[in-house]
């Protein structure tokens, strides 16, 4: 990995890579998250639920959205700032619907818990499906604020925010203790995105992926970045290798 991403990272807290998932691929994706959106709402009933638009682990449909953890580029960055044994902690979809904003328009972060930035647990990223514009409710992110003590207040972050305005197929990695806000979606169509965000090996993930996943045939990178090679022996016959 280019050092000049880890210096801005450190410094800023978050690093935008242009170009990172071809035209082809977001294509498909955007047309698998459609499909993933549609099948969360008929789990919950309806539409009106808190998260509509939002999926919970995309890795559940398959499709690319497995496929792309065979990808080592994608994957470069995290392993730099946290280690090759990095595993997910969640995957999730982050769509704003048509003339509506979500869940993510207040201003916050994404650590649950404190812990140093010499020593990150986790590490976000958020991969753009449509192009973010103002008008589609880009998300706002305030450089360098990962080293704040206190949250800024609402009129100290919008005058000193920037909006992701950026180019489909780009990914934003950022430290979760970044302070962001969602925007508000004043067109016609879906703006689509989700995100990985990838932990330690030793910290718990959002849900048990490798028990609702399954069976699943990935290459071994993959297959560790999803959290497989950290299920503990079940048995004193699993611990050594006996049926």
């Amino acid at each position: 990995m280019d050092n000049n991403f880890l210096e801005k990272y450190n410094r800023d807290g978050m690093v935008v890579v242009n170009n990172a998932i071809s035209d082809a691929t977001v294509k498909e994706l955007k047309n698998e998250l459609k499909e993933a959106i549609q099948k969360e709402c008929e789990y919950h009933g309806s539409e009106d639920f808190r998260d509509f638009g939002m999926v919970l682990l995309c890795a559940k449909y398959g499709g690319n959205f497995l496929k792309i953890f065979e990808n080592d580029s994608i994957f470069q960055p995290f392993e730099t700032v946290l280690g090759k044994d990095c595993i997910m902690y969640s995957n999730t979809s982050s769509s704003m619907p048509p003339n509506k904003t979500n869940f993510s328009r207040r201003i916050h972060i994404d650590a649950p818990i404190e812990y140093p930035n010499e020593y990150p647990l986790r590490m976000l990223s958020l991969i753009l499906l449509d192009d973010f514009t103002n008008d589609n409710g880009a998300t706002w992110f305030l450089p360098k604020s990962h080293v704040l003590e206190e949250q800024p207040s609402e009129e100290e972050f919008y005058s000193k925010a920037k909006r992701l305005n950026a180019k489909a197929g780009s990914i934003l990695y950022w430290n979760p203790r970044i302070w962001h806000a969602g925007g508000n979606n004043i067109t016609n169509k879906w703006r689509d995105a989700f995100t990985i965000v990838m932990t330690r090996p030793f910290c718990k993930q959002r849900l048990d992926i490798p028990a609702l996943l399954g069976d699943i045939n990935l290459k071994d990178n993959a297959m560790k970045r999803l959290g497989y090679g950290n299920i503990p022996p079940k048995s004193y016959g699993e611990y050594y290798g006996r049926k």
